[in-house]
């Protein structure tokens, strides 16, 4: 376990029968002073079929949640404790957390997939103009590098390494 306060995220792994659970792992914080309870979420999970390590992407509002770097890998924005924060977790397949960041602020990741060629896509979402969430233009992929309107789909690639290949934003002006 990472934190055990209230409202934390939790993963567990089950066994191959699904009747006992191998590990588990409650991961969150505090916010503002350390005294007020955070609301974390961990939103989907997919596994990196080559390593079996375990990803999850959500949000979190703690200004104590772990964040794991790892030299060569993607490190995130500042955590603020300021607004819903995008979180992507990596896990091993024993529940060790090996590479966490923060993603963006105001801002909450709803979806994350692995891809065929070992890259995996985090998809979520942003709120108003004020967001931190990181754009990346590789030249290859559909490219929108601010918020256009109250809220924006976003999408980030990131390869095996959980280095950040490409990232953007995908809206109009309303809110998608």
């Amino acid at each position: 376990s990472y934190d055990t306060y209230t409202e934390d995220a939790f993963i567990i792994k089950l066994n191959a029968g699904i009747d006992n659970i191998n590990w588990g792992s409650c991961v969150g914080g505090l916010v503002g002073n350390g005294t007020s309870y955070s609301n974390d979420n961990f939103a989907d999970i997919d596994f990196n079929p080559t390593t079996n390590d375990v990803y999850v992407t959500g949000y979190c509002f703690a200004n104590s949640y772990p964040i794991v770097n790892v030299a060569g890998s993607f490190t995130g924005v500042p955590n603020t404790a300021s607004g819903k924060q995008y979180i992507i977790t990596q896990f091993s397949n024993s529940g060790t957390m090996k590479w966490s960041q923060l993603f963006g602020k105001y801002a909450q990741g709803r979806a994350i997939k692995f891809l065929p060629n070992g890259n995996y896509i985090v998809a979520g979402e942003s709120y108003g103009t004020v967001v931190t969430f990181q754009t990346l233009n590789n030249g290859s992929m559909y490219f929108q590098g601010t918020n256009a309107g109250a809220g924006d789909a976003t999408f980030a690639v990131f390869n095996s390494n959980n280095q950040l290949v490409h990232s953007s934003y995908l809206g109009g002006t309303g809110t998608e």
